[in-house]
């Protein structure tokens, strides 16, 4: 977790994701509670940009601005 200066083993999920994304064709869905992860929503813009159809649909009750998180 880069942003929280936290090292863990396995996998990078939001790498998997950003390849996941930067894969994608046609259209891209993405439905979470929460959404904190600036590289993913870069490469969520990138692929909206190149004409592939990108939705995002937030979970409202949980929404806080960025600056609350520390």
């Amino acid at each position: 977790e880069p942003y929280r200066k936290i090292v863990r083993s396995g996998n990078d999920l939001e790498q998997v994701l950003i390849e996941a994304i930067s894969s994608a064709t046609l259209s891209i869905d993405v439905a979470v509670q929460e959404f904190r992860l600036p590289n993913v929503a870069k490469a969520l813009r990138d692929r909206a940009a190149s004409g592939v159809k990108v939705r995002v649909i937030l979970e409202h009750q949980y929404a806080r601005p960025h600056s609350a998180f520390t």
